[in-house]
């Protein structure tokens, strides 16, 4: 079972959309790195040198995929983990007489991958559903609550400042942070949602992404007026 670990760490995710997500990029890293470890070790057998030689191999690729997307990040990091995963056990275990043989030892990590995958998903459907669309939807309440407060904020330092307005506050500055923080973290729930299975019909992509679009000129004609505000107090009569 310790190939097991790593793929429910991953698919065990904070919605069922980026289970989904995850899925196919499971079955292929194990697979890819199980098998490409089982040809090392049979090809080699016990020479550490070879099987350094192999490891660099896949390690280029992998490493260069690291570099592209979080998702073949990923997809590169879990294909190194199996291959280490897979020799280490089959050298540790090389004297052991009753240890399986190295193609039986690949079939039974590729089948606990399977079944470690298909824990996750059921998990993640069935047992503690998390959906896409309502952390989307979340986050969205979020951001236009924290929107308020940077409007209150902006008030505050223009209308209630004793002498002269400090448009760089700490205060303001970091609530805007923050606000287009959440805002980039929108992105990739939009895609873990799209993937999710729908009773109702596809995600209405188009529209949230208008919304979006909506929110990031509201924070923008916001900035504009704390910007333009300058630093002279503003008169509430």
């Amino acid at each position: 079972m310790a190939g097991a670990l790593a793929p429910i760490l991953v698919c065990v995710t904070p919605n069922l959309g980026q289970t989904y997500s995850a899925l196919p990029i499971q079955i292929m890293s194990t697979t890819i790195g199980a098998s490409f470890a089982y040809s090392a070790v049979i090809s080699c057998g016990k020479t550490q040198y070879a099987i350094v030689g192999f490891a660099a191999v896949l390690g280029i690729p992998c490493f260069y995929l690291m570099l592209l997307r979080p998702t073949l990040s990923v997809f590169g990091l879990l294909t190194l983990l199996s291959f280490s995963n897979y020799v280490c056990i089959t050298f540790a275990n090389s004297t052991n007489p009753l240890f399986d043989s190295d193609l039986t030892y690949l079939y039974k990590v590729v089948a606990v991958a399977a079944i470690a995958l298909t824990f996750s998903l059921v998990f993640s459907l069935l047992l503690y559903p998390t959906l896409a669309r309502q952390v989307l939807r979340e986050k969205i309440h979020e951001i236009f609550r924290e929107m308020s407060v940077y409007y209150r904020k902006i008030l505050l330092t223009s209308v209630n400042a004793e002498v002269s307005v400090n448009i760089e506050d700490v205060g303001v500055l970091e609530t805007r942070n923050s606000i287009l923080a959440k805002l980039a973290a929108l992105q990739p729930l939009m895609e873990f949602t799209v993937v999710e299975p729908r009773m109702e019909g596809p995600f209405q992509y188009a529209k949230y992404e208008e919304l979006i679009d909506r929110i990031y000129r509201l924070l923008d004609r916001l900035e504009c007026m704390r910007v333009s505000a300058g630093e002279q107090v503003v008169d509430p009569d």
